[in-house]
């Protein structure tokens, strides 16, 4: 018998994005909706990249500091106040 995580849905609901070894395309799917402008992907390999970690849904600021270190690509912001990802 599977046993069901919830632990994931409860740190939703208290605010945090988590993200367990999820393709960077699909976590922007959780991320944009919590911004004014998008996060886009410049190129679809970037997308491919891998993310795990545990993210403010309100702090974007701070989750685009973080991902160069994490991931190799390079975060640019558009003259429109949307963001770009590339991968390095």
């Amino acid at each position: 018998m599977q046993r069901y995580d919830s632990s994931g849905h409860a740190e939703w609901r208290d605010g945090w994005l988590v993200f367990d070894n999820e393709p960077l395309a699909d976590a922007l799917l959780a991320i944009n909706p919590y911004r004014k402008k998008p996060i886009r992907l410049a190129d679809a390999k970037a997308g491919l990249l891998r993310l795990t970690g545990r993210f403010r849904a309100d702090d974007s600021k701070s989750l685009l500091a973080a991902l160069p270190k994490i991931l190799p690509i390079a975060v640019a912001e558009q003259s429109d106040g949307s963001i770009e990802i590339r991968q390095r």
